[in-house]
């Protein structure tokens, strides 16, 4: 079982904690401030964190999650019309997070007018 080292406190204001292979470093302005924080990162991963401290399957930091609302996609056509539908059933909000979004992409093909083009779609929800 792999297990997070425990906190140390080196020269007197930084606090360092190790996770392979991440590192945690915290610079402090006391040897007091450093105390409090390292008990409290402490008290915290005691109470809550013990699912993250321990091996998991597939290497992974975190234990497997049931009951989830995720789904596979195998390809672009079945993610998009999963997607439509999901902002067709939208009621207060859209958000969408994307670096090079093309507005006029048609999300449910083949295609035979704009109803299901993304623009057109965002103007209905409007």
């Amino acid at each position: 079982m792999r297990r997070a080292r425990r906190g140390t406190i080196g020269n007197g204001r930084i606090i360092t904690s190790s996770y392979s292979p991440q590192t945690l470093i915290i610079k402090c302005s006391s040897y007091r401030q450093a105390c409090w924080w390292k008990q409290e990162i402490t008290n915290l991963a005691e109470r809550h964190g013990q699912d993250f401290l321990m091996e998991h399957r597939f290497d992974s930091f975190v234990p497997a999650r049931h009951d989830i609302q995720a789904r596979w996609f195998v390809n672009g056509s079945a993610y998009f019309s999963a997607l439509a539908d999901a902002l067709e059933k939208a009621k207060e909000e859209i958000f969408i997070a994307d670096w090079w979004l093309s507005p006029e992409i048609h999300l449910k093909r083949p295609a035979k007018d704009n109803y299901w083009r993304l623009d057109v779609l965002l103007k209905r929800k409007a």
